[in-house]
């Protein structure tokens, strides 16, 4: 019965891939895809939300990247620290000490898995979820 998964599953990746690449193509060329479809969705959202339609320049792409990652290490040192009185900690466990919350923040905005802590024994369900 696994095999017969596996098989469908390879055929529905075999069937999207010719076009996907093509839009992707498409779309990496400046091409129009689905512009018709997406494109008043886009613009309400962009309306809504104050976002203005233009490319960044590799500098503001940087600077944007450097700008959220440092603004995300904060927020996660602080649930680390705090998670011992925030929600979704039924076993309640201890915020991290300040060390191991900025080496373990770090460590997830850099995707290098080091941690120092097990787990569900470490971390709240909250904590867990970030």
């Amino acid at each position: 019965m696994i095999w017969v998964a596996v098989v469908i599953t390879m055929l529905l990746f075999i069937l999207v891939a010719k076009p996907t690449g093509i839009y992707l193509e498409k779309a990496f060329q400046g091409s129009k895809t689905l512009d018709k479809v997406f494109g008043p969705f886009e613009k309400l959202i962009f309306k809504i939300t104050g976002v203005k339609e233009y490319n960044q320049t590799w500098k503001q792409y940087a600077l944007s990247l450097v700008l959220l990652n440092g603004f995300m290490i904060v927020v996660v040192y602080f649930i680390f620290r705090l998670q011992g009185v925030l929600p979704l900690n039924p076993a309640h466990i201890e915020g991290m000490e300040p060390t191991l919350a900025f080496n373990t923040a770090i460590s997830f905005m850099a995707d290098t898995n080091l941690q120092h802590y097990s787990g569900e024994n470490g971390l709240s369900y909250l904590s867990q979820l970030i």
